[in-house]
């Protein structure tokens, strides 16, 4: 007999849903195809996580063998069998979809990457999805939780994200300082909204100040 699960209103039959036992109000990826008779044939369930931690940068170091690429910012990138690796800048199909391997022996010195991934509880990050990008951009962003807040006042405050420092110093108009629904709300509203945990987007300049 199949099994019933309910999710965003919409009932669906599968034929087992013992992976689901005690997920009730999680978000979860299912995977499978649908039998003749409408029923969910499970490969796989899992839960759906938000890919909060996202950086776009260019590559200051690459190491197969440790199976790592570094940004400029410091930010070590790890990809493996879960993530989605490609090579945007290819001329064919080959770049599509690469083995962790295979990308990392494409990566050079000073390569755009774009990669997104969430965080771990130690601290570490799963990288779900990286790219290579024919990109002549100067610039880096990263985005993802804030870590720590230094300073007390609008005027001399900092923070960090994935243990990068993010200093605002150099920003000197109120309209770089954006707030949840992306409006500008100037450095001081944004210095006392900002806390731990809040998940806040630094960009550098055009010319990648700071990116170093």
């Amino acid at each position: 007999t199949p099994n019933v699960v309910v999710i965003g209103g919409t009932t669906i039959e599968v034929n087992d849903a013992s992976s689901l036992v005690g997920r009730e109000g999680a978000r979860v990826e299912l995977e499978g195809s649908f039998n003749a008779s409408g029923v969910l044939i499970l490969r796989e369930s899992k839960l759906a996580v938000e890919n909060t931690v996202r950086t776009e940068d260019r590559a200051a170091a690459a190491d197969p063998a440790a199976g790592t690429v570094t940004t400029r910012l410091g930010i070590v990138i790890t990809p493996t069998g879960d993530s989605r690796v490609e090579d945007d800048d290819a001329d064919d199909d080959d770049g599509d979809r690469l083995t962790p391997e295979a990308f990392l022996n494409r990566v050079m010195i000073d390569d755009y990457i774009e990669a997104r991934g969430y965080p771990n509880p130690d601290g570490s990050v799963t990288w779900r999805r990286i790219e290579l990008d024919d990109d002549d951009d100067l610039e880096c962003e990263l985005r993802g939780p804030v870590e720590a807040i230094s300073g007390t006042t609008a005027m001399d405050f900092s923070f960090e994200i994935q243990g990068v420092t993010i200093d605002v110093s150099q920003i000197t108009s109120d309209d770089d300082f954006e707030g949840y629904d992306d409006d500008d709300i100037g450095r001081q509203a944004f210095f006392d909204q900002l806390d731990v945990g809040d998940v806040v987007k630094a960009e550098s300049d055009d010319a990648g100040v700071g990116c170093q």
